[in-house]
């Protein structure tokens, strides 16, 4: 069984994604409060796949991921935020470079925003080839919102 790690020091941002990505699956999700407490659980047992937010204390997701690489270099990552736009500290020169893109975070915008985050991490799941756990998501973002468009 397929181990995802959600990453997110908002406790309803962590269970939001993580109960998404756990729906109906077979996919064990397990969380961490943040960057340190995500590296203990990864030293541990390693999952799978991470899925990180990217502000956080005790190590932001941009540390995790560099600690990642350095000890697990075949665990895909994907980072997400609500916070900002594209700043110096949203690209990370690395191999490959990332970039972040980001959109400021705004009642208005919130729906939009879920919407686009959730695109994007279906994007990144298909593109680590987990395309069927990306098919689960945007399935079950949409039985869940019943919005089909």
């Amino acid at each position: 069984m397929a181990k995802i790690l959600v990453v997110d020091d908002s406790a309803v941002d962590r269970r939001f994604v993580g109960g998404l990505l756990q729906r109906e699956t077979n996919y064990l999700v397990e969380f961490a409060e943040d960057g340190a407490d995500a590296l203990t659980k990864i030293r541990q047992a390693a999952p799978d796949i991470i899925v990180t937010d990217l502000q956080m204390p005790n190590r932001n997701g941009l540390e995790l991921v560099s600690a990642v690489r350095l000890h697990h270099s075949g665990i895909p990552i994907i980072l997400m935020t609500g916070h900002g736009d594209i700043r110096m500290e949203h690209i990370c020169i690395d191999d490959p470079i990332v970039i972040f893109d980001c959109v400021e975070f705004n009642r208005r915008f919130r729906y939009i925003d879920v919407a686009s985050d959730l695109a994007f991490l279906a994007m990144d799941l298909d593109f680590h080839k987990a395309r069927d756990l990306s098919r689960h998501l945007v399935r079950t973002y949409v039985d869940y919102t019943h919005d089909l468009d």
